[in-house]
């Protein structure tokens, strides 16, 4: 059996429970800053992940099992696209959207729940607001 079809089945036996849109422009999330008064983050991030916990709602969902995820990164489109596809790289735009999720509480305790998904961006159509578009899905037991 290849990959494709294991991935299919898993999600053909996961239970969808919600989702979530944070509807912002993605922001990958970079490496800490390390200095000698301490570590940190830089504003582009903070700032944006700060919006993001304004912009969402708490969730409802508490969710403490194994999770199958899928995440759309749909960024603003700039006006003359050096590349057919956005840049950086998608795990670092997945961790911030996973960061975001964490801290909103109410939908997941811990990101290390997430034992399988997919996730993909792309620049957004014409009319289409940039966001990230997050579905939920509980692990089937019998599959891990």
């Amino acid at each position: 059996m290849i990959l494709r079809d294991i991935f299919i089945q898993i999600l053909q036996d996961a239970e969808h429970v919600g989702n979530l849109t944070i509807p912002l422009n993605p922001v990958s999330c970079p490496r800490p800053r390390v200095t000698r008064w301490g570590v940190y983050y830089p504003k582009k991030y903070t700032t944006w992940k700060a919006a993001a916990l304004d912009a969402c709602p708490c969730g409802q969902l508490r969710l403490e099992d194994p999770l199958l995820v899928l995440v759309e990164h749909v960024l603003h489109r700039p006006k003359k696209p050096s590349n057919p596809y956005p840049a950086p790289d998608l795990d670092n735009f997945d961790k911030s959207a996973y960061d975001a999720v964490t801290s909103l509480n109410g939908y997941w305790q811990d990101d290390k729940q997430v034992v399988t998904g997919m996730s993909w961006k792309r620049y957004a159509r014409t009319g289409e607001e940039p966001g990230t578009n997050i579905e939920f899905y509980k692990m089937n037991e019998k599959i891990l």
